[in-house]
């Protein structure tokens, strides 16, 4: 299949396996005392699911930097548990991650996204195909805030996602893309073909979905 931009079409793959996160006192939420007395989990870790020799899970990590609006981040494990390489579909440039590697919150009847589509604006490289040798567990990070810019002038805490809130985030990793072609031309520029134009070595091709239960902070 050859893709073009970054318009992925999304798909599903028979039999990905869904197991609840190994007992891990290091990796288990941990309780911090909100202003209104409730009690918020300032991290939560996902559930594993595993395909064709690819392990994925994610933590929330309580780390908040303020950049405009404050930005929290998920942790991204993708871990090669066959014998032989594996090489994934992943932006490095996480704005441009929607439908192949996209977080979505609920809480109650609110719920988001991260990130908003982005239908151009970044070019893809071999660099977004990252190699995972057999064995070898990699990590990146995916930014989003539940404090998004408000219609005044400052961030808005999302309606529904208030401190104490109960939260499911699910993440789902796909790919379908096999081959990417050159000399197509997009509102970027033309495309650069990649891997020699040839079919993606090692390219793993699916969807996983994995989820975690969070208490907004």
């Amino acid at each position: 299949m050859t893709a073009i931009g970054l318009v992925v079409a999304t798909g599903g793959c028979a039999g990905p396996a869904t197991k609840p996160a190994p007992p891990d006192a290091s990796a288990a939420p941990r309780a911090t005392a909100t202003t209104s007395g409730a009690t918020a989990m300032s991290t939560a870790a996902s559930t594993h699911a595993d395909d064709k020799g690819l392990e994925v899970w994610f933590e929330i990590s309580p780390d908040v930097v303020v950049e405009r609006i404050p930005m929290r981040k998920a942790v991204l494990h993708f871990a090669n548990r066959s014998e032989q390489p594996i090489r994934i579909y992943l932006p490095q440039s996480e704005p441009f991650r929607a439908n192949i590697s996209t977080l979505h919150f609920t809480a109650g009847d609110a719920r988001f996204a991260a990130p908003d589509p982005h239908p151009h604006g970044y070019v893809v490289t071999e660099i977004d195909f990252p190699l995972l040798a057999p064995g070898a567990e990699k990590t990146w990070e995916q930014p989003f805030s539940l404090d998004p810019m408000g219609a005044g002038t400052g961030p808005t805490r999302r309606p529904g996602f208030e401190s104490g809130a109960e939260v499911r985030v699910r993440w789902i990793y796909e790919n379908e893309v096999t081959r990417w072609a050159g000399g197509l031309q997009t509102l970027d520029g033309p495309t650069k073909g990649l891997f020699d134009g040839k079919d993606i070595p090692y390219i793993w091709t699916g969807k996983l979905s994995v989820e975690a239960r969070w208490v907004a902070p």
